[in-house]
């Protein structure tokens, strides 16, 4: 199967104890591969996680992945 498009969203969310998180990808077409994370504070250390698995996986396209992590009291 052939992609005609490379614009999309995605969300996915979990939780683990206290803690809730929310997973969003953001695509749009673009003739390389443009990846920009927004992560929490103290969570910069997945962005080399990110690049390299979304590197193995893609080629091209204009890329928003974010991380949202609330905890409960």
């Amino acid at each position: 199967m052939t992609l005609q498009s490379m614009t999309g969203f995605a969300r996915v969310e979990g939780s683990s104890g206290r803690y809730r998180w929310a997973w969003e990808l953001r695509s749009v077409n673009g003739k390389g591969l443009d990846l920009r994370t927004r992560l929490p504070q103290g969570h910069e250390a997945l962005e080399t996680d990110i690049r390299r698995l979304a590197g193995e996986r893609l080629m091209r396209g204009n890329l928003q992945i974010g991380l949202n992590v609330t905890v409960s009291e």
